[in-house]
């Protein structure tokens, strides 16, 4: 019933030429963690994509909102469980390919590859994060206070590109709204993603976030909400830039999606003549 309702209210927007209400809005920033030289694994972001406990926490003391709070930056992705991940260390090789390598991902397809904008822009992988993808990283996040793991992080090495420009593809399709974060920083500088939502006869929708943070020498949780409600935009492109070109100081880690998405069109209309026909011969007179 819902569905054929659903399926309505589209054909009659479409028919009576309602105005779209699509958006892209920088939500804001937190810093996760103080990025240091030797790397500690004790001091590093705590990132899970796990389902049902999605993810982060920072290291105390570095909450880009208050200063000098003693508790970490923390919280959930969405309701704990996203729709899609996909985390990137350094190309294995930037004179073949400069595509970034991705050590994780989800399988849902919509988060694509990054790419640098040139070789002059990528140097090598950093460990600034610890991935939780498979194993339950157990109870904290989100909870203002420090995470009681229960297993080992799957991935604590090589865990961010150095990159100083790059961009990528996000798929929305059928997607009527959802969010965006990514993880990224640096020593420094000038730090900012740039975001353009677009679709076919649409006005693309470009944002820019990020900018001239605050408080640098960090690894940064962007997150951007968009809506999408009418259903006519389907990608949203992003180019991530530090003012550390050539990578050395600039840090790029994953991206991580969650958001609603519609059945397809012909799903819909099958599921609305499924309807009628099942109607129909319910209502059947009897002989």
């Amino acid at each position: 019933m819902n569905l054929n309702l659903f399926s309505c209210s589209i054909s009659l927007g479409g028919l009576f030429g309602m105005a779209s209400a699509a958006s892209l809005t920088f939500v804001g920033g937190e810093a996760l963690e103080i990025m240091n030289t030797n790397e500690d694994p004790d001091n590093r972001a705590d990132i899970s994509v796990f389902a049902g406990r999605a993810g982060y926490q920072g290291i105390g003391g570095i909450s880009s909102n208050t200063a000098g709070n003693p508790l970490p930056a923390s919280g959930l992705f969405g309701d704990g469980t996203v729709l899609d991940y996909r985390f990137f260390s350094s190309p294995v090789d930037k004179n073949v390919s400069l595509e970034l390598f991705t050590y994780a991902l989800s399988g849902e397809g919509r988060i694509g590859a990054v790419s640098a904008t040139s070789a002059a822009q990528v140097a090598g992988n950093q460990s600034f994060l610890n991935v939780w993808e498979t194993d339950d990283p157990g109870a904290g996040f989100g909870g203002g206070s420090q995470i009681t793991t229960t297993s080992s992080a799957d991935y604590v090495s090589n865990t961010m590109a150095g990159l100083g420009d790059g961009s990528g593809i996000i798929d929305i399709t059928n997607m009527t709204s959802g969010t965006l974060y990514f993880l990224a920083g640096g020593f420094g500088g000038t730090e900012r993603i740039t975001m353009t939502m677009s679709g076919a006869g649409q006005t693309d929708i470009v944002t820019v976030g990020s900018d001239n943070w605050a408080r640098p020498n960090r690894v940064h949780l962007h997150e951007w909400d968009f809506d999408n409600t009418d259903n006519l935009y389907d990608t949203i492109t992003f180019n991530f830039f530090h003012a550390d070109q050539d990578g050395s100081a600039a840090r790029f880690g994953g991206i991580i999606l969650d958001g609603i998405v519609i059945p397809e069109p012909s799903l819909l209309a099958f599921l609305g003549i499924g309807g009628i026909v099942f109607g129909m011969r319910t209502r059947r007179p009897k002989r």
